[in-house]
């Protein structure tokens, strides 16, 4: 199931549940902001234009009222696919 993302200016990403505890981001514009973590392998943020500002240590249910309560643990840029974002199991 997709969710839709709004952003200041109207929808701005959707997130797909790939399996229990990942999700794919997809950037409507395709244009986006991001931050590296300290080490450098991975995503601390990523910041569609108009948003949402997606963080590690956010609960997805903060995006979007269907999402559940469940923390992002890890966001990657994954080669093929794009963003990813990992949460904690529910």
């Amino acid at each position: 199931m997709k969710h839709i993302l709004k952003g200041r200016y109207g929808p701005s990403a959707t997130l797909k549940q790939e399996s229990k505890n990942r999700w794919a981001l997809r950037i409507k514009s395709g244009c986006c902001r991001f931050g590296l973590t300290e080490d450098k392998q991975s995503l601390s943020f990523v910041d569609p234009e108009g948003g949402p500002f997606i963080a590690l240590g956010d609960k997805l249910s903060l995006l979007h009222r269907k999402l559940p309560p469940v923390t992002i643990t890890k966001i990657d840029n994954e080669e093929g696919i794009g963003i990813v974002i990992t949460t904690e199991p529910s």
